[in-house]
């Protein structure tokens, strides 16, 4: 069974940002796809996608994919060792480059971040259509919420956005 012309046009506006072209593109689009997974990964792997989101993984931290088999387990003294270093890492990075340290691209180094940093802090809405979609789908919508606890915010670029729902 092919996907809905709704998810189709829900695929443009909120992983490419745009309208689809035309309803011929939306009718040809939902036909090529048996699944969501497989019309959300041929988007999010499109070359449009990438160009507009360089800075972005061109994976979902939702996933389209099934999770990968990790095996951990561990010992204590190397739990602890690794929690350590993680943190120790994220708070020198954190402090250091802390806008390269939420999307690694070099313009957004310390050095260079005064020429792109409305650029960053615009990206982070991008950040927040996707939590609405995200809410909508479960049929809830942002006016229900009056407090938000984002976790490893970094310097606000999504928090803002958010903020303004």
């Amino acid at each position: 069974m092919a996907v809905s012309r709704d998810a189709v046009r829900c695929a443009y506006k909120f992983i490419l940002g745009r309208p689809p072209e035309n309803e011929g593109v939306v009718d040809w689009q939902a036909k090529q796809f048996e699944t969501i997974d497989e019309l959300g990964n041929t988007f999010f792997s499109s070359e449009e996608y990438r160009a507009r989101n360089k800075a972005v993984v061109t994976k979902s931290f939702v996933g389209f994919q099934p999770p990968s088999d990790i095996d951990v387990r561990t010992d204590q003294a190397a739990f602890a060792a690794m929690v350590a270093k993680t943190s120790s890492y994220w708070s020198t990075i954190g402090a250091t480059s802390p806008h390269w340290s939420v999307l690694s691209d070099t313009k957004y180094l310390p050095e260079h971040i005064g020429e792109y940093k409305a650029e960053f802090y615009e990206s982070g809405k991008g950040d927040r259509d996707f939590v609405i979609a995200l809410l909508r789908r479960i049929g809830r919508s942002p006016d229900e919420f009056q407090c938000l606890a984002e976790y490893g915010c970094g310097v606000g670029r999504v928090t803002a956005p958010l903020a303004g729902c």
